[in-house]
């Protein structure tokens, strides 16, 4: 399975951090969070990984070549202007296989994905999308997805929060259809665009882990990644 990384983020709530690089490169315990994330998808034989790069993209391009795992293939899709988290999979249509893993490029998720794609060879004949999305029982985030009990999506908003019951896990596995409607060349959000209609159509399926994920968005999460990783020093070696 293919990974495609969205790391087209300004990260403004990092700055200065981020003045001069983009949020997934910056560094936690001495390594570029972007690297961390390879490696765990290499870890779990995720070895076709495309980069969707906006703000400062160069600083990427730089070292795209370097600590990259061996076997993998990594590239790069540019986008001129940023294009908002669906525009970039558009920007990288021409790269992306049929079906591939989408993952949030500032999120880090610990769990074997052969869970999550076993489960989508049972499902994907019925589904556009399986979404993961955590139970969120410590809070780290506002929920933003709501399931009924046949484990389908049935509402995703950042807005209505209190009737959400999960929050995506920064991961997916998307069908390269999904994407054919998007408008090119402009900024379309999957979260704000492509879920709700998804949603409507019942499209979306879901997979509830109960496992944190960690992302890098604030200081403060930043701070308990490099927690994570200080307790779990397997995750910082080559593998």
């Amino acid at each position: 399975m293919q990974a495609v990384i969205l790391a087209g983020g300004l990260g403004t709530r990092l700055r200065p951090l981020t003045e001069k690089i983009p949020k997934v490169m910056v560094k936690v315990r001495g390594t570029e969070f972007l690297w961390h994330l390879i490696r765990w998808l290499a870890r779990n034989d995720i070895k076709d990984m495309v980069i969707c790069a906006a703000h400062l993209w160069e600083v990427i391009a730089r070292k795209v070549n370097l600590c990259v795992p061996q076997g993998v293939r990594l590239r790069l899709s540019v986008e001129k202007e940023p294009l908002g988290t669906a525009g970039a999979v558009r920007n990288a249509e021409a790269l992306l296989d049929e079906e591939f893993l989408l993952i949030n490029g500032d999120t880090y998720l610990p769990i074997s994905y052969e869970r999550i794609l076993s489960h989508w060879e049972g499902i994907r004949e019925r589904f556009d999308c399986l979404l993961v999305v955590y139970s969120n029982r410590d809070k780290i985030a506002p929920n933003d997805t709501a399931v009924n009990d046949e484990r389908v999506v049935v509402g995703y908003s950042k807005k209505r929060c209190e009737e959400m019951q999960y929050v995506n896990a920064g991961l997916a596995v998307m069908k390269k259809s999904v994407f054919e409607g998007v408008r090119g060349g402009v900024p379309v959000s999957l979260e704000e665009e492509v879920f709700p209609e998804l949603v409507s159509r019942r499209k979306i399926a879901a997979f509830v882990i109960h496992e944190r994920y960690y992302d890098i968005g604030t200081p403060e999460r930043l701070k308990v990644f490099e927690e994570y990783l200080e307790g779990h020093p397997e995750a910082l070696s080559e593998g």
